[in-house]
């Protein structure tokens, strides 16, 4: 998707180009077109002027930005699918041993909510973060260039507004990764209970099964009161003080500059037009970095299933003959309790799908520790895996938290 990418990302960059052009333009607008400089005499032509070329460089940028909208979009459906496909696919070449240890719903949120994040972060936030780098770049020249002892009083605040970011993001990551772990744990409830739910009714369950969703739900509950009190509702306040506290120094400092004749009005406007570009990458940088840490936890449960080990395969063959606990292959010729507690599937011809734990082994047949439900036969292909987590009736184990 290299080309999608770089495409959204160009267009991206011109469009945050076009927006800096802006602000340089107030200052004539004001100055000459309205006459605020001293001794000038307001021009409507050069309003005019400045507000057609305004209303262009608007007119563009709205339809670069539905240009750049379906690109970013589209790529992150892309590498949503990609990584969703790709977790799926792992899953089930992984041993049996891997699923005893975890729950189902844990595993589910991972291949569908956790996949979902993802898309988010690669279809608007990475973009958005890499731009905002850029305006806060772009913009600081330009307020620098401009007035530089103003710039210097307009960013006091910026260094409490980075030391809160650095903060509130270890509180972010920690938050998120418990939130997505009560989730799936809730999920786990009903994955295990709406396929059993005939069971459940038949012995009247229906009341533990609700008070067991309760417990998993409120442990959710805890968990999301504690980030809306401890970090949700206090990180977005406190960084529009402080950028706040930024626009108010310009209009105190400039206005008191103003009145001393060490700036005029055109200056002054298009200044604050820049400080207002200057602080909205940073009130955005806050809150993309929360979304950042919930595509980080989402991706460390991903990474979680795709750096499992694959299932090892020792052996895939084509059995001569089989029995009810015995599957032979005359043309091995295994060493005595060689594949003791490895696990022989059946992965094709009669019998197809039936996996077995491993009792012992001759040189040529294999003793399960459990009668096949169809016995094995000279069309059956089978093959030898890593083994852990099957039962004698070759069912998975119980399931364990994640």
């Amino acid at each position: 998707y290299k080309g999608r990418a770089f495409a959204a990302f160009a267009l991206a960059v011109l469009l945050t180009s076009m927006s800096v052009v802006q602000p340089w333009l107030v200052r004539p607008l004001f100055n000459k077109g309205f006459g605020t400089a001293e001794g000038v005499k307001p021009d409507f032509e050069i309003v005019r002027l400045i507000v057609s070329i305004m209303v262009g460089l608007l007119v563009l940028r709205t339809i670069g930005q539905v240009f750049q909208l379906r690109l970013s979009l589209g790529l992150g459906t892309l590498v949503s699918r990609h990584i969703r496909n790709m977790v799926y696919a792992h899953m089930h070449k992984l041993s049996l041993s891997f699923f005893a240890k975890k729950q189902t719903g844990t595993l589910v949120t991972r291949v569908t909510s956790d996949t979902e994040r993802l898309w988010y972060f690669v279809s608007s936030v990475f973009i958005d973060m890499v731009l905002a780098v850029m305006m806060l770049i772009g913009v600081g020249v330009c307020v620098f260039v401009m007035d530089w002892k103003l710039a210097s009083f307009s960013l006091l605040p910026f260094p409490l507004m980075f030391a809160l970011i650095v903060v509130f993001h270890k509180r972010l990551h920690r938050s998120f990764g418990r939130m997505w772990h009560r989730w799936g744990q809730m999920t786990s409830v009903v994955a295990g209970a709406l396929p059993g739910v005939r069971v459940i009714k038949a012995f009247s369950q229906e009341n533990q099964e609700v008070r067991r969703f309760e417990d998993k739900s409120n442990a959710l509950y805890n968990v999301e009161k504690a980030y809306i009190a401890g970090v949700r509702s206090l990180f977005g306040p406190t960084m529009m003080l402080c950028s706040s506290l930024g626009t108010l120094i310009v209009w105190m400092l400039g206005g008191w500059w103003l009145s001393q004749g060490k700036t005029d009005l055109g200056t002054l406007a298009s200044f604050q037009m820049f400080l207002a570009m200057f602080m909205r990458p940073i009130n955005r940088i806050a809150h993309m970095d929360e979304m950042f840490n919930r595509a980080a936890t989402s991706a460390q449960r991903i990474f979680d299933i795709l750096d499992t080990q694959l299932v090892v395969e020792y052996v895939s063959s084509t059995a001569t003959s089989g029995a009810a606990t015995t599957l032979t292959d005359t043309t091995q010729s295994w060493s005595t309790d060689l594949w003791l507690n490895k696990i022989v599937k059946i992965t094709g011809g009669t019998g197809v799908d039936q996996s077995r734990t491993i009792a012992s082994n001759t040189a040529t047949v294999l003793t399960v520790s459990s009668a096949w439900a169809i016995n094995p036969d000279a069309t059956s292909t089978y093959k030898i895996l890593a083994g852990g987590g099957v039962t004698d009736h070759g069912l998975l184990t119980g399931l364990g938290d994640a």
